[in-house]
């Protein structure tokens, strides 16, 4: 019984861990970002992956909620607010455009610091306000679409502390920030 006790806990451990443990086995850790509010986020690198593929190896490991229409350049994947991760950002290197920018972030995160227009570019905002409860009317939901902000990691900058500026049209931690 205790055999079959330790078994059960074992896989409730691992599907709790979900695409997030997926994520950081299966690819290289980059950095780590926070914006100005105390919400993080982790930045991995899909080495000679396509986002697109990238995306279909991170949802066969655990479906989200909502995918983004298939692109070369950029996708999103949103998981349910419960989940150990949240928003997933797939970007494709500026570096090199055969690898994939991946970055996992808390929901507070996007609702914070992500540029609403790109979201709604992408068919994220309406699916996130549904999914994350955020723009409860429809005067939040203009004020929200007319937010500027970041888009992604590749678009960065380095600021002094590493941290996400609120207003700022670029932001992040880039490598060697510290973080």
């Amino acid at each position: 019984m205790k055999k079959i006790f330790i078994v059960i806990a074992i896989l409730s451990l691992l599907t709790a861990c979900g695409s997030s443990s997926f994520i950081s086995s299966n690819y290289e850790e980059l950095n780590t970002i926070e914006d100005g509010f105390g919400n993080a986020g982790t930045i991995y690198v899909a080495e000679d992956k396509s986002v697109s593929t990238v995306a279909n190896e991170i949802s066969e490991n655990r479906q989200p909620e909502y995918i983004s229409t298939t692109d070369d350049e950029k996708m999103f994947l949103l998981y349910p607010e419960d989940s150990t991760e949240e928003v997933i950002h797939l970007m494709q290197s500026e570096d090199n455009p055969e690898d994939t920018i991946i970055e996992v972030v808390e929901e507070d995160f996007a609702e914070e610091s992500y540029d609403f227009g790109m979201l709604e570019t992408f068919g994220v905002l309406l699916i996130a306000s549904r999914l994350y409860g955020w723009n409860h009317t429809d005067a939040d939901l203009k004020l929200k679409k007319k937010k500027k902000g970041y888009k992604g990691y590749i678009n960065q900058f380095t600021s002094s502390d590493g941290t996400i500026r609120k207003g700022s049209s670029v932001r992040g931690g880039g490598p060697g920030t510290g973080k």
